[in-house]
């Protein structure tokens, strides 16, 4: 299943368990996540208190092509 952190209103749902997994076996220092908006929900603001400051959001617009391959299917 794929998701798409690049679509207003965007829901984290079950990757919230990736990312706490990886903030706590990882413990990285930072966490960037980019997308076009912020996503929202309660697995969200619980992975938002659990990183803490930890998390940065790097504002970006959808990309329109990965490795020279257009998106055929854009977030809406």
């Amino acid at each position: 299943m794929h998701e798409n952190f690049f679509a207003c209103g965007a829901k984290l749902n079950f990757y919230s368990t990736s990312l706490i997994g990886a903030l706590r076996y990882q413990d990285p220092s930072i966490i960037l996540f980019h997308t076009d908006c912020e996503p929202s929900g309660p697995y969200w603001n619980a992975f938002k208190a659990i990183a803490g400051k930890r998390l940065k959001i790097v504002k970006r617009t959808a990309p329109a092509e990965v490795w020279g391959i257009d998106i055929k299917v854009k977030a809406s």
